[in-house]
């Protein structure tokens, strides 16, 4: 009822303005070209007729929503509408009459019911109050479906990229599962106790992992813990020759980033850097805000990109990830330096977690 009160008001407030605009045109003619007819008399009579059709506006927008003009039901919507108009005109041309509104001219010697002469009178002004409305209508129609189709548009795109993301996360989790299954089998038999470190760190990573599935985005204190426990798993392997930093600043730790992108860009500088490489290796994590963004980087002192490169699975579905994500509010480069390392840094949007599970000092 408010809606249509609403609409109401808007229909005869435009056809007021509209029947006083006309009548006051009308009056400045009259009078330009010597006529007495008072002003009174003039918007009494626009008036009159524009707020007749305040009153019809209502069943003309109701036809025209029923009558709508389409590729297929063009030339239907249109002999519906000329028989509707002739109906609506004569009905306006009645009510005008019952009223007692003037006649644009005189009826002296006019044979017919003065309706009929009436209906004569107004028939070209009605089209023009007529049709228009029915354009309107149309447009209303058209902007609705415009509009509906863009919903329909935006709510496929959402679930393509959640499915897209899924698929991301789900090639992710086996790829370190498989490493890390592969490092662990090596020390079975020659450090016991150690492969049970490794498969008590597994067993964290994985609760961490189980309890953000579904969840696109976690905290960042959540994501660093995930890291931490895969550092201690490959440090068993490696020893002395892995040197893992984190250089997080306290005041990002409850940011939101997408799960499971620090660990496989931490899992490949270790793979290619560490590794293969007798020489002690360093792998620095930061973190820190920087504006509206969070600046995250992984990087390495290893020997950098081999020459070709070619993307491998870590890097390829963080770049699609944060892609996906953030739809181009994000930055994701590799800054290579060949015997020096290389440095994977990323930004995206600063978000933060309304109530973190939990803050891991760092």
């Amino acid at each position: 009822m408010r809606r249509f009160g609403k609409l109401s008001l808007v229909i005869v407030g435009a056809w007021t303005l509209i029947g006083l605009a006309t009548g006051l045109n009308s009056y400045l003619i009259n009078h330009g070209f010597g006529g007495s007819a008072p002003l009174g008399a003039t918007l009494y009579r626009s008036l009159g007729e524009h707020w007749i059709w305040a009153i019809l506006t209502p069943l003309v927008l109701w036809v025209s929503h029923r009558l709508p003009f389409t590729k297929q039901s063009a030339g239907r919507a249109f002999c519906g509408h000329v028989a509707f108009f002739l109906a609506i005109s004569l009905t306006h041309s009645a009510i005008a009459h019952l009223v007692g509104l003037p006649l644009r001219y005189s009826a002296k010697g006019f044979a017919w019911p003065v309706v009929v002469l009436r209906f004569q009178q107004e028939f070209y002004s009605d089209i023009w109050m007529y049709w228009p409305l029915v354009c309107i209508q149309n447009l209303i129609e058209y902007y609705k479906k415009y509009r509906d189709r863009e919903l329909r548009a935006v709510q496929l795109e959402s679930q393509l990229t959640r499915s897209e993301l899924q698929l991301l996360r789900a090639q992710v989790q086996p790829h370190f599962l498989f490493n890390t299954l592969n490092s662990i089998s090596a020390l079975i038999q020659d450090d016991p106790q150690g492969a049970e470190d490794m498969i008590a760190d597994l067993s964290e990573m994985f609760r961490a992992s189980t309890l953000s599935t579904g969840v696109p985005e976690v905290a960042l204190c959540e994501e660093i813990a995930m890291v931490r426990a895969y550092v201690r798993i490959q440090k068993k392997r490696l020893g002395d020759r892995l040197t893992v930093i984190f250089d997080v600043a306290p005041e990002t730790l409850a940011c939101k980033v997408p799960s499971l992108l620090l660990q496989p860009l931490v899992e490949n500088a270790i793979n290619y850097a560490a590794a293969p490489c007798p020489d002690p290796t360093t792998i620095r994590i930061r973190a820190a805000r920087s504006g509206d963004s969070l600046r995250l980087e992984v990087s390495d002192d290893g020997p950098g990109l081999p020459d070709p490169y070619r993307e491998g699975i870590g890097i390829g579905n963080s770049r699609a990830r944060l892609r996906q994500m953030y739809s181009g509010h994000q930055t994701f480069q590799l800054v290579n330096d060949q015997g020096r390392g290389l440095s994977v840094q990323m930004t995206i949007p600063f978000h933060e977690v309304l109530e973190p599970d939990e803050k891991v000092p760092v």
